[in-house]
């Protein structure tokens, strides 16, 4: 018996990525926490927050 590797694989490989490309909400959110969390974190880092009426004493 002859057996077709390739359609196989496709066929194994769809059925991954049927499984691994649903739109996940606790992923989405996580992503958009963690994109808000660094962005301050940066600008934090570089002073961005920082008043310049300080820097005149």
């Amino acid at each position: 018996m002859k057996t077709n590797y390739k359609k196989e694989a496709e066929k194994w490989e769809n059925k991954y990525w049927e499984k691994h490309n649903r739109f996940s909400p606790v992923e989405f959110f996580v992503g958009v926490v963690m994109a808000i969390f660094f962005t301050l974190f940066f600008l934090f880092m570089f002073h961005a927050f920082d008043s310049p009426l300080n820097e005149l004493d």
